[in-house]
């Protein structure tokens, strides 16, 4: 199990690397490997979903919860972030600062 551990956490931190060479700020990228490990088209995807939310002035973190809620859709999670509905789904999504 630790070793397992340990390769699971090489492969988020390689994943990570990997976004952040492509251009995705510390924290996007985090998100995205985190969520999405090595596969890397669903984490790019997903991101690209969440550039909307962000250009609209949410937070990373309550942006990619709400968006995660959502299922992927854009609209609905930009709705929900307006109704203030993503709180439930922020506090279910913790991406500590410190966790590296």
């Amino acid at each position: 199990a630790f070793v397992e551990a340990l390769l699971e956490a090489a492969a988020v931190a390689a994943a990570e690397a990997a976004l952040s060479e492509m251009g995705y700020v510390d924290e996007q990228a985090r998100i995205g490997a985190r969520l999405y490990g090595a596969d890397q088209a669903s984490a790019i995807e997903f991101l690209s979903a969440l550039q909307p939310l962000l250009a609209m002035g949410f937070a990373s973190r309550r942006a990619a919860a709400a968006l995660l809620d959502a299922g992927g859709s854009t609209e609905v999670a930009a709705l929900a972030l307006a109704d203030g509905d993503e709180a439930e789904a922020a506090a279910a999504l913790s991406f500590s600062e410190d966790d590296d």
